[in-house]
């Protein structure tokens, strides 16, 4: 699970004289971070953890071929990932059981840790400029491409 929180006041006092009143509501913002961070969990996956995560045992290459893609069998998981936003925070997760196994930080010694639920430092800088877009009264666009202006 992947989750980024908002502390408004602070927000406010970083922006002093520059906050569009009307734009205190983060709600459109975190609607579009949600779908940003939907679009880096699915990046994770089709990249393999940035070509970070543990290589595929040479059973499961030998059950599911070589060009087998880590975690991506039935896509299942993949393609279950959903953000939730409340007032002040998005979080982005799945219902598929036995993703846990996968993100947990618990010692291993079957299953190899390979999280898609990575937040990356460039993460970091896309969430800032949509909060500072909004909140400057500035248009927002998703992932989609598609602007959002309340």
């Amino acid at each position: 699970m992947l989750v980024v929180e908002f502390d408004v006041e602070e927000l406010v006092a970083g922006f002093d004289g520059l906050i569009d009143p009307d734009r205190l509501d983060l709600g459109p913002a975190l609607d579009v971070i949600g779908e940003m961070l939907v679009q880096r969990v699915h990046e994770e996956f089709e990249t393999q953890g940035q070509g970070e995560w543990p290589e595929l045992s040479e059973s499961t290459l030998r059950r599911r071929g070589a060009d087998a893609e880590m975690l991506r069998d039935t896509d299942r998981w993949y393609g279950s990932n959903q953000p939730e936003t409340d007032d002040d925070s998005v979080t982005v997760g799945t219902d598929v059981e036995y993703a846990v196994y996968h993100v947990s930080d618990q010692p291993r010694s079957v299953i190899p840790l390979r999280n898609p639920y990575v937040l990356r430092d460039d993460a970091i800088d896309e969430i800032a400029e949509v909060v500072a877009d909004w909140l400057t009264g500035g248009t927002l666009a998703g992932p989609s491409g598609r602007a959002r202006t309340s």
